[in-house]
C-alpha cells in the first residue's frame, strides 16, 4: 500500500497536501483516543470505477478513502455505485422500504460522517443514440432531453433530503455532469448536443441545501489531458472517466471540502 502511494501522480500528491490541511471532518467518536470516520460513496458506475484497471485503488471514492484513512485511526468505508443507476433508482433505494436496496441503503448511511455523490449522468446518457443519423436523434429526442433535466432538478434535492435525514451529520460532497465528449473531433456533433442539455441538468446541482457542489464539469473543461475512456461500444458511448479523470474528481471534491471547513 505504501509504494503506490508513492507512485500516485502529483496532482493527487497536491489533493494530500490540501487534505492535510483542512480541518477534520466530524467523526463519530469510538474508543477513547481513537478517531473514526464513516464514508459513503453513492452513486453510478463512475462512482463505481467502471473501466479501471483497478478500481479498489484509482477510483475517486477509493482515492479519498486513501486520504481519509491517513488521517483517521479508521475509515469505514463503503462503495455502494451501480452502473447504470439514475437518480429516480438512487431516490428509491434511499426512500421506499419495498425496495430490497432500501435497508442495506439506510444502514449503511447511519452515522456516516462523508457522503460522496455521482448521479445524474444516466438520466442523459440513455437518450443518446449514435447508430443512426444525429439531426434525426436531436429532433426526435429534444423533449425528452427536457423532460430528463426537468425532473433531475425536482428528484436531486429529494435525494440530498433522503441521506440527511438517514444521515443528518454528515458532509455530501456530489459531482456534476462533465461532458464526455469534450476535445474529441470525431464526436464534435455529439459534443455539441450533450453540451446543452449537460448544463441544463447541471442546474439541478444548483442552489440546494446541505450539499456542496464539486465542479467536476468546469475542470474537465478546462483541461488539455485526456481525462475519459471516450469510446464507440455497440452504437452505444463510453462515457466513464480513466485513472485521470478520477484523480480530478477525487481533487475537485476534496478542494469542496477544504472551502467548506476553513
Amino acid at each position: 500500500m505504501f509504494k503506490w502511494f508513492m507512485r500516485v501522480s502529483v496532482v493527487v500528491l497536491c489533493i494530500a497536501s490540501a487534505w492535510v490541511n483542512m480541518p477534520v471532518v466530524k467523526v463519530a467518536s469510538g474508543d477513547v483516543g481513537t478517531r473514526n470516520c464513516r464514508y459513503v460513496a453513492l452513486g453510478d458506475s463512475i462512482c463505481r470505477g467502471y473501466g479501471l484497471d483497478d478500481s479498489s485503488k484509482q477510483c475517486y471514492a477509493s482515492l479519498i478513502n486513501q486520504w481519509l484513512s491517513q488521517r483517521y485511526d479508521y475509515v469505514f468505508h463503503d462503495n455502494l455505485g451501480e452502473d447504470g443507476l439514475e437518480s429516480r433508482e438512487l431516490l428509491s433505494y434511499l426512500t421506499d422500504p419495498s425496495r430490497k436496496e432500501y435497508n442495506k441503503y439506510t444502514k449503511t448511511l447511519k452515522d456516516a460522517d462523508l457522503v460522496t455523490v455521482s448521479i445524474g449522468s444516466n438520466d442523459l446518457m440513455h437518450l443518446l443514440n449514435i447508430s443512426g443519423n444525429i439531426d434525426e436523434m436531436i429532433s426526435d429526442n429534444k423533449e425528452k432531453f427536457v423532460r430528463a433535466c426537468r425532473a433531475f432538478g425536482e428528484t436531486f434535492p429529494k435525494i440530498i433530503r433522503a441521506i440527511k435525514k438517514v444521515a443528518p451529520d454528515a458532509v455530501i460532497v456530489v459531482g456534476n455532469v462533465y461532458n464526455p465528449c469534450h476535445g474529441l473531433e470525431s464526436f464534435q456533433e455529439v459534443y455539441q448536443v450533450a453540451d446543452h442539455y449537460i448544463c441544463e441538468l447541471n442546474q439541478g446541482y444548483e442552489n440546494v441545501p446541505d450539499v456542496l457542489v464539486a465542479d467536476v464539469f468546469s475542470a474537465f473543461q478546462g483541461s488539455h489531458e485526456k481525462l475519459v475512456n471516450m469510446a464507440i461500444r455497440k452504437d452505444a458511448i463510453d462515457p466513464h472517466p480513466n485513472a485521470r479523470g478520477h484523480e480530478i474528481i477525487a481533487e475537485k471534491m476534496l478542494e469542496k471540502i477544504q472551502e467548506e471547513k476553513t
